[in-house]
């Protein structure tokens, strides 16, 4: 099955339950879509996606590929 409706999709390196495998083969079936894949990003929605949120439904495309976040550390107190 193929839509032609463009839709954005982003994949997180260390999302162990949607592994970036899975989004490109959705992908496969939008051929006016795009993915994004975070390294350092598991479940979760950074902030830094919030401008390619906004970006790829007026442009069609974010012009990025793939983003790196800095690796945090939040020791258990």
């Amino acid at each position: 099955m193929k839509s032609t409706t463009p839709a954005l999709f982003c994949a997180g390196i260390l999302d162990g339950r949607t592994p970036v495998p899975n989004a490109e083969a959705a992908l496969r079936g939008f051929p006016n879509g795009q993915l994004i894949v975070i390294d350092g990003m598991g479940r979760e929605e950074p902030a830094v996606l919030l401008d390619n949120f906004e970006t790829f439904p007026k442009d069609g495309e974010v012009g990025v590929e793939s983003i790196a976040l800095p690796l945090r550390f939040d020791p258990v107190r």
